[in-house]
C-alpha cells in the first residue's frame, strides 16, 4: 500500500482562508482547527484560529482558542495581545489590561500595543495612565493615528477641547476608511461645542 502524503500545515490554512474569504466561518474552522491541533505550540496557528472566530462573532470559542495557544510555558506577545481583545470584547476589561501588561513584558513596546493599552486604561477611567500610552506610542510613531485619536479623547475627557480638536485634526490624516469618516464627524461636532463656548 502506498504511504499517504502527510497533510502539509500550509493547505490547512490556505483552505481555511478561502472558505473565511467565502464568508463560510463554519467551514473555514475545520482546516483550522487541524492546523493548530498538528502544530500545538504554534502561536501563528492559535492567532489565525482566534481570528477566525473573532470574525465569525463567536466570542467564547475565540477566547478557548487563545487559551489553548497560550497553555505552553512561552506565552507569545501577539497572541496575548489577541485574547486581550477578546477579553475586551466581552467586557473583561482587568483581564484585558492584565494581557496587555504581561505582553509589555516579554516584548519591545509597539505603538499599537501602547494604544492598546490606553484605550483600556481610558475606559476604566485611568486617563493619566491612558495619555501616558498614547504619549509613548506616538514618541515611537508619530504617525500612528490610533494614538492621536486616543489622546484627543483623554484631553477632551480632561477638559482641554482645544488640545483634544489638535490631536483629532492629526489623527484625521492618519487613519482610513469608516473610522476616518467617523473621527471627521466627531472633530466637526467638537469645533461645534468650542464655537458654541
Amino acid at each position: 500500500a502506498a504511504a499517504a502524503w502527510p497533510e502539509a500545515p500550509a493547505a490547512h490554512l490556505t483552505l481555511g482562508a478561502a472558505r473565511l474569504l467565502a464568508g463560510d466561518v463554519q467551514g473555514a474552522v475545520a482546516p483550522l482547527e487541524r492546523l493548530a491541533a498538528a502544530a500545538p505550540g504554534d502561536p501563528w496557528a492559535a492567532a489565525t484560529l482566534v481570528r477566525t472566530w473573532q470574525h465569525g462573532g463567536d466570542l467564547d470559542r475565540a477566547l478557548g482558542a487563545a487559551n489553548r495557544g497560550l497553555a505552553g510555558e512561552a506565552p507569545a506577545p501577539g497572541l496575548l495581545l489577541l485574547r486581550a481583545e477578546v477579553l475586551a470584547a466581552r467586557g473583561d476589561y482587568a483581564g484585558a489590561l492584565a494581557d496587555l501588561e504581561r505582553a509589555l513584558t516579554l516584548r519591545r513596546p509597539t505603538p499599537s500595543l501602547l494604544t492598546s493599552r490606553g484605550l483600556l486604561r481610558g475606559d476604566r477611567g485611568d486617563l493619566a495612565g491612558a495619555r501616558a500610552d498614547f504619549d509613548a506610542a506616538l514618541a515611537l510613531e508619530p504617525d500612528h493615528g490610533p494614538a492621536w485619536a486616543g489622546r484627543a479623547n483623554v484631553r477632551r475627557l480632561q477638559g482641554d477641547l482645544d488640545g483634544a480638536i489638535a490631536d483629532l485634526e492629526q489623527a484625521l490624516p492618519r487613519t482610513q476608511g469608516a473610522h476616518q469618516a467617523e473621527l471627521a464627524r466627531e472633530l466637526e461636532a467638537w469645533r461645534e461645542q468650542r464655537a458654541g463656548r
